[in-house]
């Protein structure tokens, strides 16, 4: 009696993760997308560490359950991973995910200078029928639009931004060249690069007689 309740406010996902179902041939599986908070852009930030170790692990729980529809997820997006020795990838393998070999030495999946690995695709390995063919990959768009050489033809379009500065500074060659590579491009595409795996799906008759 007399004592008074204390409301403290609860600890939110930062983005929405959706976990959405599919069936092909014999296999069904879960994808479920993640886009961990941006935090303070650094390795290992504690808040990103968290995020992901709760997601992993709540998804491999669901993974165990009796009426989860499929045992088979696949967990995949950006969680801002610099490296993958850092703790962030430990904790998604430490939640019982792997990441396929084909997967693990692809080139950088971020268009910035510097080398980083945020993008990251790992399985929940409980079906066989559910497998990597070994083909995989990094698909580099600023190859096909957008590239290096194509600069000058998008001038009109970057406006006063391509030769000033916010600060109302003249932007010197490099800086121009810098703008449309950094800034101006990844605002018409992404920052980030599309990173694939190909799946088999449909044992059939060939994964049954190895059952038997």
């Amino acid at each position: 009696m007399g004592q008074k309740t204390e409301f403290l406010p609860s600890n939110q996902l930062y983005r929405t993760h959706f976990l959405c179902g599919f069936k092909a041939s014999w296999s069904k599986f879960m994808l479920c997308t993640v886009h961990i908070l941006f935090g303070e852009n650094k390795a290992d930030d504690p808040n990103q560490v968290e995020e992901i170790k709760q997601i992993a692990t709540f998804l491999a729980k669901r993974s165990d359950e009796p009426t989860s529809w499929s045992e088979n997820i696949i967990l995949l997006g950006d969680f801002k991973i610099f490296d993958p020795k850092d703790i962030t990838m430990s904790q998604i393998l430490s939640a019982g995910f792997e990441v396929p070999p084909e997967l693990q030495n692809l080139p950088r999946t971020n268009t910035g200078t510097k080398k980083r690995y945020y993008d990251q695709i790992a399985f929940m390995p409980k079906d066989m029928r559910l497998q990597s063919t070994g083909n995989a990959g990094v698909f580099d768009f600023y190859n096909i639009v957008y590239r290096k050489e194509d600069q000058e033809l998008y001038i009109d379009e970057m406006g006063t931004s391509y030769n000033v500065t916010s600060k109302g500074k003249q932007r010197t060659e490099a800086g121009k060249a810098l703008y449309y590579k950094t800034y101006w491009r990844t605002d018409q595409m992404s920052d980030h690069l599309p990173m694939w795996v190909e799946l088999k799906t449909d044992f059939g008759k060939e994964y049954l007689e190895d059952k038997k």
